[in-house]
This record gives C-alpha cells, sequence and structure tokens, in this order.
C-alpha cells in the first residue's frame, strides 16, 4: 500500500483552528496527517512504500462537488454549438450557418444555451431554423435544459407532424392552425427528442463524452459531481469508466423516473433504482436517490402555476398528484432520496403533498 506525503505547500483545511497547513499524508484513500512539514516528516518516517510530492509553495483546497449535473451530456455538449451569447436572431442564424460550415459531414446539428430574450418577444419555430439550415436536421437545446427547438428537418427525421399526439407529460408546440412550430416542451423534448438522439449514440461515444466531461471538472478541481437525471445508458458507461481507471471523480446519482402514464410502470422504475443502489453502495458510483420532474420552466411558460401565465397558457404538471404519491412513497420506503423539480407554485404543492404523505405512511 503506496502512502503519499504532500509537502511544502499551503493547504487550506477548514479547520478553524488550524485553517493551514503545510503538509498533509494520505494512505489508502484517507488522511492520516495534516500539520507542518517537520512533523509530516517525522509522521512518515519508516513507511516503506512512500511517495513523497513536493507542493513547491502550491496552494491546495478540498475538491469542489458539483451538485447538480449531467455528465454524458456535458461532455457531449462540449463539442455541441453554444448559442448562449446569442444577440438577437440573426446573430443566432449566423452561428448556425457558420457551425454547418465547419461541420459539413455531420448528418445533424445539435447545439444548446439558447435563451428567449435575443428572440425579441419572436417565438422560436422551425421556419427561422429552416432560414440558416434547411438541409439537415438542427436540435437547439434550451438553456434550462426543458425544451428542444427543431428545424423541418428534425421534426420529418422524428416523424412529428400536424397529427401526432402529445406525449404525456410533455408539449408538441403548434401554432393558430395546428402546424407543429418545431417547438417541443418538456417530455416531447426529453422523450421524442432526446431518445431518438440517444438511440443514435455508441458506447464508444458516450465513454468519450463522459472522457470529456471528467477531464474539464478536474481541470477546474471538480473531484466529485451529483448526476440528477441518471438512465441506463450513462450508468453502464460510468461503470466502464470506473473498471478502467479512467472516473477520475466520485459520483453520485438520482436515477430518472419517467411518467408513463401506467402506475405499475412508474413503480417498477423505483425497483430498478432500488436494485442499482444496491449493488452500487461501496463503488465511486452510487445511486443515491430518484428523481422526479413535476413541471417544467417559467421560461418556456411550462411550469405548474395556479393563475395562467401572461399568454393565457396554463399547463399542468407533468406529473399529477395521484401518479407522484406512489412513486415518492414507494422510493422513501426503499431508502432513496426523493429529488423533485417544482417550479410552479401549483407543482411546489403537489410535490409537498407528496412528501407529506409519504413521511406520513413510511414514518
Amino acid at each position: 500500500m503506496t502512502t503519499t506525503l504532500y509537502r511544502g505547500g499551503r493547504i487550506f483545511t477548514a479547520d478553524p483552528d488550524q485553517p493551514w497547513a503545510e503538509a498533509l499524508v494520505e494512505s489508502a484513500g484517507a488522511l492520516t496527517f495534516v500539520g507542518a512539514d517537520a512533523a509530516a516528516n517525522e509522521h512518515s518516517r519508516g513507511v516503506a512504500d512512500l511517495r513523497i510530492v513536493e507542493l513547491d509553495g502550491a496552494v491546495v483546497l478540498p475538491g469542489f462537488v458539483d451538485a447538480h449535473t449531467h455528465l454524458v451530456h456535458l461532455g457531449a455538449s462540449l463539442g455541441h454549438l453554444d448559442l448562449l451569447g446569442a444577440r438577437d436572431a440573426a446573430d443566432l442564424q449566423d452561428r448556425l450557418r457558420a457551425y454547418a460550415a465547419q461541420h459539413p459531414d455531420a448528418p445533424r446539428l445539435i447545439g444548446g444555451q439558447w435563451l428567449f430574450e435575443p428572440l425579441a418577444g419572436r417565438a422560436p419555430d422551425r421556419h427561422l431554423l429552416d432560414e440558416a439550415v434547411a438541409d439537415r436536421p438542427v436540435y437547439l437545446h434550451s438553456n434550462d435544459m426543458h425544451s428542444i427547438w427543431v428545424n423541418t428537418a428534425a421534426l420529418a427525421e422524428l416523424g412529428i407532424d400536424d397529427a401526432t399526439p402529445d406525449p404525456v407529460g410533455g408539449t408538441i408546440g403548434r401554432d393558430a392552425a395546428g402546424a407543429a412550430t418545431g417547438m417541443l416542451y418538456e417530455t416531447a423534448a426529453l422523450g421524442l427528442a432526446e431518445d431518438f438522439l440517444a438511440s443514435l449514440v455508441t458506447d464508444a461515444d458516450r465513454d468519450r463524452a463522459l472522457d470529456a466531461a471528467v477531464a474539464a471538472y478536474l481541470e477546474a478541481g471538480v473531484t466529485g459531481a451529483v448526476d440528477m437525471g441518471m438512465r441506463g445508458d450513462d450508468l453502464a458507461a460510468l461503470e466502464r469508466a470506473a473498471a478502467d481507471g479512467r472516473l477520475g471523480i466520485r459520483v453520485a446519482a438520482h436515477w430518472l423516473i419517467a411518467p408513463t402514464g401506467d402506475p405499475a410502470a412508474d413503480l417498477a422504475q423505483v425497483g430498478e433504482a432500488r436494485a442499482h443502489a444496491e449493488r452500487l453502495a461501496d463503488g465511486p458510483i452510487r445511486i443515491a436517490g430518484v428523481k422526479i420532474m413535476v413541471d417544467g420552466v417559467i421560461d418556456s411558460c411550462t411550469a405548474a402555476m395556479r393563475a395562467p401565465f401572461a399568454d393565457g397558457s396554463r399547463p399542468g404538471p407533468i406529473w399529477p398528484l395521484d401518479a407522484l404519491e406512489p412513486v415518492v412513497r414507494a422510493a422513501d420506503a426503499a431508502g432513496l432520496q426523493v429529488a423533485m423539480h417544482a417550479i410552479g407554485d401549483e407543482a411546489s404543492d403537489i410535490a409537498l403533498t407528496a412528501l407529506e404523505r409519504a413521511i406520513a405512511a413510511n414514518g
């Protein structure tokens, strides 16, 4: 077993009685000493397999933990078109054209981080994207990750037309005549579009994306992360990375529970989360709980509110209380943390009521 002595640095300890130290000693994944260089040298004297790292005055801080991420998606997005800085609709189109020119052989173009504000009140629609790129499908995730804006070619690729019904918990944007606009909200984005895109991704693609995310985190000093929407393919990528020694960070994940309209199928997802939690209890990856999207967001007017939005719309929750309550109760009984996205006041009331009833039922 190798023991490592780090010395000659300025180490922040967060201990009010000793906020700074010069050296630390690590063995078997635990700190066995923190203090002055001379004392650390004495502590390590006689250790058979000792590795010494000279810090040369470097500052050492505890690792950061990203408390809400989606690891594989993060890694993939590092190579996608970033529209966060788009100034207006014309600038967004110009960036999309330039990205298309840079990737002439890509079968489809994927980007994200766009905001509603630069559109200056114009509703995002497929025609605006068609003006920039019409020959290939375009998929643009909104900055809040609750909707996807697509062009006409992408709608065709997804098999979405004016008669396609809305999925459970989602909405296909339509104009006054009922024609699909190219906006996909909530499970229409996270299900119809994301599931299709995920079907095109190979295990090798996921491995590369995860490696990119981990590399970016380690460069920034992030040593742990909480993935707040874990699915099977992404978990498999994490496990491959851990087995190969490529993971580099510790991950606590919340298993995504998607609404199906079938109570038995909803509860089966909780059982799946519990099985993974038990299987991975002692490793660098663990399933800490479940993630449930009770409603949408304010930006795209998909949050479940008691009163209508300014445009007169008043969407309902993704999970009504009668469907949510048994899932929350089962997850709590299984010892899983319950993380719920609830933005609107109606959705918040639903989430809190489900929690109260779970506590009453489970003790």
